[in-house]
């Protein structure tokens, strides 16, 4: 599927961006590149791939997130960021109420 001009033109009007007709141009063709590579990578036979390897000293091996245990820690200057809350009510950041209960 190729990007044209006209589809270019709608994603900036989108991101309300204002682009000029050569940025269009440039743009469109970057888009139609990126698809062509996208396009490379999905040709190529992944069947025997592991989903997440790690190429390092030793060669390829599977990894799994580290964890480490959740534990609160205090912040060493509350006053630091508390200063910069514009309202606070009871040492906690006042915000506006978001949600109508009555809702």
């Amino acid at each position: 599927m190729a990007v044209t001009k006209k589809d270019t033109e709608y994603a900036a009007s989108l991101a309300r961006l204002g682009l000029s007709e050569e940025e269009k141009e440039l743009f469109t063709g970057q888009l139609n590149d990126i698809l062509g590579y996208i396009d490379a990578i999905n040709s190529v036979d992944t069947k025997d791939v592991l989903p997440a390897v790690f190429y390092g000293p030793g060669g390829a091996k599977a990894f799994s997130t580290p964890m480490r245990e959740d534990a609160a820690v205090p912040f060493k200057e509350p006053k630091k960021i508390l200063g910069a809350a514009p309202r606070l009510e009871d040492n906690m950041f006042r915000v506006p109420k978001i949600l109508d209960p009555e809702e």
